[in-house]
């Protein structure tokens, strides 16, 4: 599923550096903000755009499954023991006859709503599903992207102090970090995944 944010150019914009930075930075502003998001995303534990992911889980003898990836956005499709199974799309109306399985409304597992089971065998359930953060707009939440950007813009400016941890200057001494920034964190820990324990 697209995405229709830009890191890298809601970056250049936030550093409001010109209309073509590529002529002086080259492909910088794009690997910076690139990897700025995956670090924002090894934080959170979950994507910030949407992508697809095909999945072999253990049966564990219950009604519900958890996946390894949320927020589930769309289900492809689930078979258990090379039988498909027949799934609700969690944007339909329910249908009728019922699916036998249903995204749960935390869009992190899923549940059987034929009352059966998904039965114990060692990676005997295969799913093919979307997930991420990305929103009906194409974009991640507000306050993911300021991190993004923030962040990265933090380490742009940064970018000539590289083996530095500090500077003093007329008598005042700044210090640069790269662990990161506690407005970043702020911005983040609300969007970080519970830990299950998923086979």
């Amino acid at each position: 599923m697209p995405t229709g944010w830009d890191a890298s150019g809601a970056l250049q914009q936030y550093l409001n550096i010109g209309a073509q930075p590529a002529a002086t930075l080259g492909n910088l502003l794009t690997v910076l903000a690139d990897s700025v998001q995956q670090a924002v995303e090894a934080q959170i534990g979950r994507t910030l755009t949407t992508r697809t992911y095909y999945e072999a889980y253990d049966g564990n003898d219950k009604p519900y499954l958890y996946l390894r990836h949320d927020p589930v956005q769309t289900i492809a499709s689930v078979t258990l023991n090379n039988v498909p199974l027949t799934v609700q799309d969690p944007t339909a109306d329910p249908t009728y006859p019922a699916a036998q399985v249903c995204l749960t409304s935390t869009r992190d597992s899923l549940y059987r709503a034929d009352g059966w089971m998904f039965y114990g065998g060692y990676k005997n359930i295969l799913v093919q599903y979307d997930a991420g953060l990305t929103g009906a707009d194409g974009e991640p939440p507000s306050a993911l992207q300021m991190a993004v950007v923030y962040w990265a813009a933090a380490l742009f400016r940064d970018r000539d102090r590289i083996g530095l941890s500090s500077q003093t200057m007329t008598g005042q001494m700044t210090g640069f970090t790269r662990e990161v920034p506690d407005f970043v964190h702020q911005l983040i820990w609300p969007f970080k995944r519970p830990l299950f324990a998923v086979t």
